[in-house]
């Protein structure tokens, strides 16, 4: 049976507009999310995403924020501002997550969780619990073989089953994408490997590619 290939998400993580806006249309034929990364944000404001959101009208745009306070009023600036998707910490808390989800709903978004890979119990729950829909997994270590059978893979795979889209993150390249091909993951984020690349069309292809290869 033929599965529906991860998304990939390319993370604008340098502070530089110009060059984000450069990198972004050598590759957007490839990509599906554009990443305005926190250090962007940093250095640019806002203005990042809605510099990208009128270049870019049709393509899902993630506010990396990382919110851990003032949830309603960080997000609606985001949402306002062009953010399909915004982030917010687990660690924040649950009145902040609530709100953030609450403004994604009214600007039909989505509120992205930014989860530890390790496993902290009762926390899939209290997630789908105040409306969680998606996650990301900022992996902290390398793993030379298949993610599948490590804490990691257990981690995708209970976030997973209790109906959370999970994105991951973290030197994911065109040759470890592969240790996810088992994996129930929606979504790959890729920063420096496409960024720092000679060519960063064709190395976005390379990794568009060897996704949908490993998830056929």
């Amino acid at each position: 049976m033929t599965r529906v290939p991860p998304l990939l998400q390319l993370a604008h993580d340098d502070g530089d507009l110009e060059g984000c806006l450069a990198l972004s249309a050598a590759t957007c034929g490839s990509v599906d999310i554009f990443e305005v990364g926190t250090v962007l944000i940093a250095a640019e404001g806002l203005r990042a995403v809605t510099k990208l959101r009128e270049t870019y009208p049709n393509k899902t745009l993630l506010a990396d924020l990382r919110i851990m306070r003032a949830g309603r009023a960080l997000a609606q600036v985001a949402f306002g501002s062009g953010a399909d998707w915004v982030t917010v910490m687990e660690e924040a808390p649950d009145a902040t997550i609530a709100a953030v989800v609450e403004v994604a709903g009214s600007y039909r978004g989505h509120a992205q969780v930014e989860v530890s890979e390790l496993s902290v119990p009762g926390d899939t729950r209290r997630l789908a619990g105040l409306g969680v829909e998606h996650v990301v997994i900022n992996r902290t270590a390398e793993y030379n073989g298949a993610a599948s059978g490590t804490n990691l893979g257990s981690r995708i795979e209970g976030l997973a089953e209790a109906g959370l889209a999970v994105t991951v993150a973290g030197a994911i390249t065109e040759r470890t994408i592969q240790q996810f091909a088992v994996l129930p993951v929606s979504v790959m984020a890729v920063g420096r490997s496409i960024r720092n690349a000679s060519d960063a069309g064709v190395a976005a292809a390379r990794v568009k590619a060897a996704i949908d290869r490993a998830f056929e």
